[in-house]
């Protein structure tokens, strides 16, 4: 995937500020402030920092690039797929997305959103890869629709 491989890239003080901006989304619903982010990174820079990383898209800024949106795969957009992990709502980037976050923190999810085709409502509760409960019925199909809208992956899902 390349947003692996971008991280990859990372020197270890922004991969490190990178896990912890994903991170906060679980502990706290949120991500990082750009002031959290700087404490992270040793020349104190943490704006610097985010629009690099921005340009790669491992982090969405908001349309000004002062504050952090999201990272890959949550975000503080209003999307149609709706988390709620630890307590803590905040959104998916897209509906494959919202499959991945209970496997990557290792943590129960619920997943709240809407059949793009017909508009029913889809739950799902997940622990780790495994869908606990399901409702309208326990088999849910995910695609993604691809298309260019002139804007990151998280904008254009």
């Amino acid at each position: 995937l390349p947003l692996l491989l971008r991280q990859q890239e990372l020197t270890s003080a922004l991969a490190g500020a990178h896990r912890a901006i994903l991170r906060s989304f679980i502990e706290r619903g949120r991500p990082l402030s750009m002031k959290e982010v700087g404490l992270l990174v040793p020349d104190g820079d943490g704006r610097a920092a985010l629009l690099a990383r921005a340009k790669s898209e491992l982090v969405v800024l908001d349309d000004g690039g002062e504050s952090i949106e999201g990272a890959y795969p949550m975000t503080t957009a209003t999307t149609p797929h709706c988390l709620t992990v630890e307590g803590h709502k905040f959104h998916a980037m897209c509906a494959l997305d919202a499959l991945g976050v209970s496997p990557m923190f290792g943590v129960k999810t619920i997943i709240e959103s809407r059949c793009h085709i017909t508009g029913e409502r889809i739950r799902v509760e997940q622990l780790n890869q495994e869908v606990l409960e399901a409702s309208p019925s326990e088999r849910v199909n995910v695609g993604i629709r691809w298309h260019y809208g002139g804007s990151t992956a998280a904008h254009s899902l």
